[in-house]
């Protein structure tokens, strides 16, 4: 009988997993992912009333409740091009508060062998706008500001941060932006994987090393097709947030049950699942 009581608790313990996972990333697109910001008045607390149209006695009253316009906008009435290389305009009509952190603290080791950066570059900086924890998630659209804590266009009581939400994922969590090490406790990001930006790592294609990106599959290509290369999600050759994960949690790119991973870590209930996929898509281990 207590055996029988244990079973059935983990069965429990585990479903309340997946269950978490899922409402993650479920692979059936931005609606009802991690990503979706969609205003709710029928769910219970209200979801993201902060992206409200026209409710009264909500601060965010002249929006659409839209789930793309949290990023994105189809014309930007005159907002800030967002510029990623070089002064190259990167285009994806970029509708957020970037952060104002001028410098991160980056990853080191002495055993990475790809170039890093000196700071976040490309489009991880567009992701860290939301995840670093220092600007507010509704600080948007004519919310806008040039980002950083009391000067992201948004009144402080009406502030939603990143922190705010339960499953959220903050980067760096108990660190200062300004500190040395505050991306030292995460997957190097702005880090060159193979010839581009920087010089070719040395330890691609060796044993130990990195797979060759050209035409490498994540996961099980069986569970997970229609899912793109490694060379396809390097940016200027460089491994960034986007390379892991997929933000707008795509059909047959996103591995369910992840956090919007694009191949699964070995859950039973994942679909693109293999032991450890997610990493062994590029370290050849």
């Amino acid at each position: 009988m207590i055996n029988y009581l244990v079973v059935c608790l983990a069965v429990v313990l585990i479903g309340a997993l997946y269950s978490e996972a899922d409402a993650r990333a479920r692979g059936l697109g931005i609606i009802g992912s991690a990503h979706d910001f969609t205003y709710d008045a029928s769910s219970s607390g209200t979801v993201n009333e902060w992206n409200s149209t026209g409710v009264a006695g909500t601060y965010w009253d002249s929006g659409d409740g839209e789930a793309c316009r949290v990023c994105h906008v189809p014309h930007d009435q005159g907002g800030s091009a967002w510029y990623s290389w070089d002064g190259e305009d990167a285009g994806l009509l970029w509708n957020h508060s970037l952060s104002n952190t001028d410098v991160y603290g980056m990853y080191g080791s002495d055993s990475l062998r790809g170039e890093i950066g000196a700071n976040v570059a490309g489009k991880s900086k567009l992701c860290l706008s939301c995840h670093d924890g220092t600007v507010a998630i509704n600080a948007f659209d004519d919310q806008q500001g040039t980002g950083g804590f009391g000067n992201d266009g948004v009144a402080e009581a009406d502030r939603v941060w990143i922190q705010d939400y339960a499953s959220a994922f903050e980067i760096g969590p108990g660190r200062s932006v300004a500190d040395d090490n505050f991306l030292m406790g995460n997957h190097p990001i702005s880090v060159a994987y193979a010839e581009g930006f920087f010089t070719q790592n040395p330890k691609v294609g060796m044993n130990g090393g990195l797979h060759a990106p050209e035409g490498r599959t994540f996961g099980n290509l069986v569970k997970m097709r229609g899912a793109p290369t490694v060379d396809m999600v390097l940016e200027q050759g460089m491994v960034q947030c986007h390379s892991c994960h997929d933000v707008h949690d795509s059909p047959g790119v996103t591995a369910i049950g992840t956090a919007l991973n694009r191949a699964g870590q070995g859950l039973a209930a994942n679909s693109g699942s293999d032991p450890s996929g997610l990493c062994l898509s590029c370290h050849a281990k």
